[in-house]
């Protein structure tokens, strides 16, 4: 009997005062939807890209070395059982040209046919514009931003070749293509042209005229299933970095001794080197050419090295903090609404409360009627919250970020632990500061309940004593400031 009366208060309470309800119905829908919207963004971000980085098998470890690697190097890798895959890039920063003149600084990826076709590979381009390229004069270029030059079709490159590193000296751009190692419209360094790479190429191994690869990038079994974001991924690859390792010493060596025997094959053959032998100076000529071999160095890096993978990371870290800080203040607010607004209820609602405690009605019961009430504002407002929170505030944030990168289709999921987190928080804020409304009256006896409470004593406030400004204050100014510091909560 209690429960179906005390229902059909609550009820009655929300249609006769409803613009109260909505307030409370309000503040904790915004303060939960800021909540789980901002907590959900970061992860969301974060699966966005992993899944995108997935698709396009893009790597976890990229194997560079002063010395240049070769197919050996790549066998050594691939033998390594917890390395998925594994392929060979040639790489060159290069000053190029276009039809008026203008100098750029590019860098150009030489790859295997297979991986500039898509067909397989590590970091897999995506075609948006043209076709793939069919020899060496051919090159996709990346999609272009609003930092990035913007080629078209049929463009034609003069390349700076001054180096003899290159088999043409022009690429003509016969496709667009987008690329997971390069999602940011931050610009990468080099050490040639303005120090920025403006343009991005790619092209088979034919336009390289060396013999020796400047990149080894590599996939690790079991990465796809992690988040690259978090902990256990860094885990997981950093085992394989360790492993890499003792296999770097061992190609060091073995590279070593490959260019010390090119160096003196070089020298032999050379007109000095023919003379000199001829008078049996062999040996000299071959300590003095492996003199001149430095000991190659590998360099083991991770994506930690890629501009856009940690530009991408920070931004998605410093939305992560505004979320431990901001939704603390939409809170704060929901709380001292629901103390304001309640305490208002309350103190109207005395001579009722007083009636039944009279009738034999406990505090507990009574309580019950206020906290039902503004708990069913909190619950129907928060789920409110959560519904439009949880996708709205990542589906904008995150577009936002558009500005800044090139970016896959967003993928929203539902996190069990932000929602309850938020709901949970809400839920005892507004409950908490409703017992502290109602938790005073229940105190008091049925006798003094039934009575209107007596209004707060005035008193001289602090502006009172600044003469000069409190006797050119008009007369509803001065009521306004005394009633602002007699009922804080209210101000």
């Amino acid at each position: 009997m209690v429960v179906k009366t005390l229902f059909k208060t609550v009820k009655r309470e929300i249609s006769r005062g409803f613009g109260r309800f909505a307030a409370i119905f309000a503040i904790t829908a915004l303060g939960v939807g800021f909540l789980a919207g901002l907590l959900s963004t970061a992860p969301d971000f974060y699966k966005t890209i992993d899944a995108y980085y997935d698709n396009c098998d893009f790597m976890d470890i990229n194997i560079k070395s002063t010395g240049g690697l070769t197919s050996d190097d790549l066998d050594a890798v691939k033998g390594e059982k917890s390395v998925e895959n594994a392929a060979l890039y040639k790489t060159a920063d290069v000053i190029i040209k276009d039809k008026d003149g203008n100098d750029s600084a590019a860098r150009i990826y030489g790859c295997s046919d297979s991986c500039l076709n898509n067909k397989s590979g590590i970091n897999k381009t995506s075609l948006k514009k043209g076709r793939y390229p069919k020899n060496e004069n051919e090159c996709l270029a990346l999609v272009p931003n609003p930092f990035l030059k913007q080629p078209e079709i049929g463009t034609v490159y003069k390349l700076d070749n001054s180096s003899g590193t290159l088999t043409a000296d022009t690429l003509t751009v016969v496709g667009v293509v987008e690329s997971p190692m390069y999602m940011s419209v931050e610009k990468e360094s080099t050490d040639i042209g303005n120090g920025r790479i403006s343009v991005v190429l790619y092209t088979g191994y034919g336009l390289f005229n060396t013999d020796y690869y400047t990149d080894i990038f590599l996939t690790v079994k079991g990465a796809k299933e992690l988040n690259a974001f978090y902990a256990p991924y860094e885990k997981l690859r950093d085992k394989t970095e360790n492993a890499l390792k003792s296999i770097a010493k061992e190609r060091e060596t073995a590279r070593l001794e490959e260019l010390k025997q090119l160096a003196v094959n070089a020298a032999l053959s050379s007109p000095e080197g023919k003379a000199a032998a001829a008078l049996g100076l062999t040996e000299q000529i071959k300590q003095q050419a492996e003199g001149k071999i430095e000991k190659p160095v590998w360099y083991i890096l991770d994506r930690d090295a890629n501009v856009s993978f940690v530009s991408l990371t920070a931004n998605a870290e410093k939305v992560n903090s505004i979320a431990k800080v901001f939704p603390v203040f939409f809170f704060l607010v929901a709380a001292l609404v629901a103390l304001t607004t309640m305490t208002r209820m309350v103190d109207e609602q005395r001579t009722e409360i007083g009636t039944l405690k009279a009738l034999g009605y406990t505090s507990r019961a009574i309580a019950a009627k206020y906290l039902v009430y503004s708990g069913t504002a909190a619950v129907t407002g928060g789920a409110l919250g959560l519904a439009i929170g949880l996708y709205l505030l990542p589906t904008v944030i995150i577009n936002v970020y558009h500005i800044m990168y090139r970016l896959p289709e967003i993928r929203l999921s539902f996190n069990p632990a932000v929602s309850l987190s938020a709901y949970g928080a809400a839920l005892v804020c507004i409950l908490a500061a409703t017992l502290f409304a109602v938790a005073a009256n229940l105190k008091e006896v049925p006798s003094r309940l039934m009575l209107p409470k007596a209004p707060k004593s005035g008193k001289r406030i602090l502006l009172e004593r600044v003469g000069f400004i409190w006797k050119r204050m008009k007369f509803t100014h001065k009521v306004t400031a005394r009633n602002l510091f007699r009922y804080k909560k209210r101000f």
